[in-house]
């Protein structure tokens, strides 16, 4: 607190109030008002003071005091700090006994070793299936020598092909387990560095596949089996398809005689005509089941895939089922495709009834569409893709047929393509299995989308050809039916021989017969110059067709031979191809207009065909 000056206040008094005291002079009162100043400014001076140091006092007491205040709140800060570690610790320890617990008792093996091979952890499935206990691993300086020298080896190499990389290596390695079997595991080691990028090891990972890999054997081994049979089921399907033909010969040729010979109102032709339509029924029951083994009769021709559905356009659409409607998108731009035409058809067909057959009796739609493709290897390894291992990437061209039906369960999806498997109440026809044959024949795909309650998608696609295409001529037939030859019979079978050569005698020729190669091969040495031409069977004892083929080649590199089997022409191009030139084929059985197309090709248009 300041402290005021009383001089003025008693000099005022003084002189103007009249105080004075009688015994007191003014100088002695001015001398004591002297006195007294200096005692009162002494007086401020250490009130002046007292008041500084309360005001130090004062700013002491209020750091003390922010002092105290920043303390409390460092304190709480701390507790906080404190408890968020507590947690965190609780945390990491929880994780911490997790990650033990999934190490150890995860089904693969982890371990990690140092740059020296000394292991510095290994999970408990590992040590157990190597049948050395944790302890043992981590006692020793150098795991390897825990195995025998083979796999020892085997795995140092894999460790130090990690260390030499930039990151990982994935092996696979046999190594010997507790239960006495070398197991087969896939490994993956990766390195570990430490906080200055050094390596400083590495981690191993492994996971057992011997069941895996002996699971994969068997299926390899089952569908290797099943492929065994299939073909083992294709070549008795195309044998007996091949005596069948044999069998079915005589009897259509027979029949056709037998009409021929009848008059229009003969009561006995319905029942030869009966005769004839089941031949002919199983005839093409026989061509179904040499296309399932792939042995079908092919006649290539450079066409237009639009077009020769075009063509089918009416067929197509009478076969189908009352209420389904076929719908066309063709186009006829496309670059051509070499097929056997008829082959074709049958296929379209089947697909079309098929389609129609999954409406289950309701209405419905079935379209038919050809496009133009852009094969690739995903396309090829789809498992909806069905073709030979062979087949590569390219352009195709497709035709889909695609319907709205009740389309096909997995389980139908896995026995479609066996033969004589049908959904059809009735019958056991060849189906799909002919279908995929014929496709494989002309090194083409088949492609399946379907979806239960939505429909079916069907693709076949056949090999762009790089030739001009030509349109599918209407077949028409040529009036010439009498040829002037002498024909070598050769067929083992007294009914075929007998058949044949009344039809060549109707037909203006005359013939003689051998009933074996050998007997062929003695005929034609002593009469070859008077023969124009020999139809030879292929299957015969003694000597079969094709030994027979070569003996009249060396006698006659000119002789003019038609083959005749109950096998098809595909499969006898490939096995005579070396053997010299063939003028003919005759596919039993065989009817008249057919024996009168190879004559008219062979001799008198003898360009026109040939294999």
């Amino acid at each position: 607190m300041p402290c005021i000056s009383i001089k003025p206040l008693l000099l005022w008094l003084l002189e103007n109030k009249g105080v004075a005291s009688t015994s007191t002079t003014i100088e002695e009162y001015q001398q004591r008002v002297v006195v007294l100043e200096a005692e009162l400014a002494r007086s401020q001076k250490i009130c002046n003071a007292l008041m500084k140091r309360v005001e130090n006092s004062m700013s002491v007491m209020g750091d003390a005091f922010s002092m105290f205040e920043t303390n409390v709140l460092l304190q709480g800060r701390v507790r906080e700090r404190t408890q968020e570690l507590e947690h965190l610790n609780e945390r990491l320890s929880s994780e911490r006994l997790m990650m033990q617990t999934i190490l150890s008792h995860a089904p693969i093996g982890i371990w990690m070793i140092d740059t020296h091979f000394r292991v510095q952890f290994v999970n408990r499935w590992f040590a157990q299936m190597m049948g050395i206990s944790e302890e043992r691993f981590l006692s020793v300086d150098n795991y390897l020598s825990l195995f025998p020298s083979e796999q020892a080896m085997v795995c140092q190499t894999s460790d130090e092909a990690c260390f030499a990389s930039t990151g990982r290596v994935q092996v696979q390695e046999a190594l010997p387990c507790a239960d006495g079997q070398t197991h087969i595991f896939d490994i993956v080691k990766v390195l570990i560095h430490d906080e200055q990028g050094v390596v400083s090891g590495l981690v191993g990972l492994a996971i057992d596949i011997t069941e895996r890999l002996a699971s994969e054997r068997m299926q390899e081994s089952l569908e290797q089996e099943r492929q065994r049979h299939l073909k083992s089921l294709g070549l008795m399907a195309g044998g007996v398809a091949h005596d069948f033909n044999n069998l079915l010969t005589p009897i259509m040729g027979n029949a056709e005689i037998m009409l021929e010979s009848l008059e229009k109102g003969s009561s006995f032709r319905v029942h030869l005509e009966h005769i004839m339509d089941a031949s002919s029924h199983a005839a093409r029951l026989c061509k179904q089941m040499l296309a399932y083994s792939e042995s079908s009769l092919l006649s290539s021709t450079v066409v237009g895939l639009g077009e020769v559905i075009a063509q089918m356009k009416s067929v197509l659409s009478s076969s189908v089922a009352t209420g389904v409607r076929v719908h066309f998108l063709l186009d006829k731009s496309l670059p051509p495709i070499e097929v056997d035409v008829s082959e074709v058809e049958q296929i379209v067909l089947n697909m079309v009834v098929n389609a129609s057959d999954a409406m289950e009796g309701n209405e419905g739609d079935v379209w038919v569409s050809t496009r133009a493709m852009d094969v690739d290897q995903s396309f090829l390894k789809d498992p909806r893709t069905r073709c030979r291992k062979e087949i590569a990437e390219g352009r195709y061209i497709a035709f889909t047929v695609e319907d709205n039906g009740s389309g096909i369960s997995a389980e139908v999806q896995e026995k479609m393509f066996e033969p004589f498997f049908t959904t059809k109440f009735t019958g056991r026809g060849l189906g799909m299995s002919a279908v995929l044959g014929i496709v494989h024949q002309h090194h083409g795909i088949l492609h399946l989308q379907t979806e239960l309650g939505k429909g079916t998608q069907f693709t076949v696609l056949f090999p762009a050809s790089k030739g001009t295409w030509k349109a599918v001529e209407k077949k028409v037939e040529v009036n010439n039916d009498s040829f002037s030859a002498h024909v070598l019979i050769v067929d083992d079978e007294l009914t075929i021989r007998t058949l044949l050569s009344m039809r060549l005698k109707a037909l203006g020729c005359t013939s003689v017969e051998a009933i074996n190669g050998l007997e062929a091969v003695n005929i034609y040495r002593e009469q070859g110059r008077t023969i124009d031409l020999v139809i030879l069977d292929m299957t015969m004892p003694i000597m079969s067709g094709d030994e027979c083929f070569l003996k009249l080649k060396q006698m006659n590199p000119d002789v003019k031979v038609i083959l005749s089997s109950g096998y098809a022409e595909n499969e006898l191009q490939q096995q005579f191809f070396s053997h010299g030139r063939v003028d003919g084929y005759l596919s039993k059985p065989y009817k008249q207009e057919d024996l009168k197309r190879v004559l008219r090709q062979c001799l008198t248009e003898p360009d026109h065909y040939h294999i």
